[in-house]
């Protein structure tokens, strides 16, 4: 639990990073044009109109970075970084009307209005988290065969990457693999590994570490707390297994 005020503040700040996806980068049809990657210490959105500009926001400071333009979103309300933001996308040339403030996910967005404060150790170690994360994740995506580009999503603040095309398995088959932090099912982060569609019969036995979780959604589950133990978490052998379901 101790991450989650740490997880409520950053996921908060990053709402801003979708609405400027949402409203100038190039639409895709699943909404990756939304979809954040992190890359060091900083959330990132693709190129963002004609400019091409790509705003951040350091997950250790919450400095938010568009172009030339750099504000301090720790402390301000969300109607203050509304204004700032709005500020920074007019000078630099965008039309800051074209950005809607109502997400596809209404409420269930975080607000800073409500996010809790937390401990600086709790902030390093969660951005700790999420980096070692994206390192073990990148290594799927490049060894995985139709692995999909690894994207940080703004909804449910999980850092993933779709595996499809898998052999033997229907067109529409995939496993998807990624982390995600807590939330209704878990209290802690946890890693996931999930065949889609869900399995009906039988579910191989988990590796060592993991288990199979099927409320709402069937998947392997790996729950993590800190960067370190990201040694004892074996994505190949839990995506091997999620490959059996569909033998």
């Amino acid at each position: 639990m101790m991450l989650k005020d740490a997880r409520l503040r950053l996921h908060a700040a990053a709402q801003w990073l979708a609405r400027l996806g949402f409203a100038y980068a190039a639409h895709a049809d699943d909404d990756s044009h939304a979809a954040l990657t992190w890359q060091g210490d900083d959330i990132s959105t693709g190129p963002l109109g004609e400019a091409g500009h790509c705003a951040t926001i350091n997950a250790r400071t919450l400095e938010f970075q568009l172009g030339d333009r750099a504000i301090a979103l720790e402390g301000l309300s969300e109607a203050a970084r509304e204004g700032a933001v709005r500020k920074a996308l007019t000078a630099l040339g965008y039309d800051a009307a074209a950005l809607k403030i109502a997400l596809p996910w209404g409420d269930e967005a975080p607000s800073a209005d409500a996010a809790p404060k937390s401990a600086q150790e709790n902030i390093d170690a969660l951005a700790d988290l999420y980096h070692a994360a994206s390192v073990a994740l990148e290594a799927v995506q490049r060894t995985e065969a139709g692995a999909s580009p690894l994207r940080l999503w703004p909804h449910h603040f999980d850092i993933a990457t779709l595996i499809t095309g898998l052999p033997g398995a229907a067109d529409d088959a995939s496993i998807g693999v990624g982390m995600a932090p807590d939330d209704a099912n878990f209290d802690t982060p946890y890693f996931y590994v999930t065949p889609w569609p869900y399995p009906d019969g039988a579910l191989p036995d988990p590796p060592k570490g993991w288990h199979w979780h099927s409320k709402g959604f069937t998947a392997l589950i790996a729950p993590v707390t800190a960067a370190s133990q990201l040694g004892n978490i074996d994505l190949g052998a839990a995506i091997a297994q999620a490959r059996k379901c569909f033998a």
